[in-house]
C-alpha cells in the first residue's frame, strides 16, 4: 500500500499480520527459505536426519505463505483494484459499465468541506461530459492508501491527469468512501473531491 497520510486523509494502517502473510508475505517467504537453506546446510554437515526434516518442514512452510497470499484477497486488495479501476474508466472515452457497476446508486460527490454537490445521476452524466470537453487522456496514480473495515472502506488517492492534445497535468486528491453490499459486492457510497493544483476546487469549476 502507499500511504494516503499526505493526502490530508488519515488511513488507518492495515492489522500487521494480514499485512505480512496475505498482501505483503514476500519478505517472510524468503526469510523462512533463507532459515531452511541454513538448517539444510547445517544437516548435511552434521549428517543429522532430523534436522534435514525441519528444513524441508520450514521450506514447506515458505510455500504454504506464499499459496495462502496467492489465493486469498483482502478487503484492502480489493478495494486498491476498484479504485485502480475507477480511475482507468474516467478517461476519453468513459467507461460508464464500470462507473455504474462501482458506483451506488445513492452515491454523492461532495465538496472538500464534506458538502453535498451532486448525486450520482448527475456525476455519471457531469463525469463523461467533463472528460470529453477537456480531453482526459490518462490518470497516474500518484499516492493511493485503502483501509477497510468491516463493511466500510476507504481509498485517498492522489492523481496527476493529463488533459487535451497539449497533455496539460493537472493534480488532484480524493477521498472514495465504500460499502459492502449485501452480496457481497464493493461499491462507492461518497466522493469527495479534496483538492485541485493543491487548492480547495469550487463547486462547478468542471463545468468551465
Amino acid at each position: 500500500m502507499r500511504g494516503g497520510h499526505d493526502l490530508g486523509v488519515d488511513v488507518a494502517d492495515p492489522p500487521l499480520l494480514e499485512h505480512l502473510l496475505l498482501e505483503r508475505p514476500w519478505p517472510l517467504v524468503i526469510a523462512l527459505l533463507a532459515v531452511a537453506a541454513a538448517v539444510q546446510v547445517a544437516a548435511r554437515r552434521r549428517s543429522s536426519r532430523r534436522a534435514g526434516w525441519a528444513a524441508w518442514l520450514i521450506a514447506a512452510g515458505a510455500a504454504g505463505v506464499a499459496l495462502l497470499a496467492y489465493t486469498v484477497t483482502t478487503d484492502r486488495e480489493r478495494l486498491t483494484q476498484l479504485t485502480v479501476e475507477l480511475v482507468q474508466a474516467a478517461t476519453q472515452p468513459v467507461n460508464l459499465a464500470v462507473v455504474d457497476q462501482t458506483l451506488h446508486p445513492d452515491a454523492v460527490l461532495r465538496g472538500p468541506g464534506g458538502q453535498v454537490w451532486m448525486p450520482f445521476q448527475n456525476i455519471r452524466w457531469e463525469l463523461e461530459q467533463a472528460v470529453q470537453r477537456l480531453g482526459v487522456t490518462d490518470h497516474a496514480i500518484r499516492q493511493l492508501g485503502v483501509e477497510a473495515s468491516g463493511d466500510r472502506g476507504r481509498s485517498a488517492l492522489a492523481l496527476r491527469t493529463h488533459l487535451g492534445e497539449t497533455g496539460m497535468p493537472v493534480s488532484t486528491s480524493w477521498n472514495l468512501v465504500w460499502q459492502r453490499q449485501s452480496e457481497g459486492d464493493w461499491r462507492i457510497v461518497e466522493i469527495q473531491w479534496l483538492t485541485l493544483q493543491d487548492q480547495p476546487p469550487t463547486r462547478g469549476m468542471w463545468q468551465w
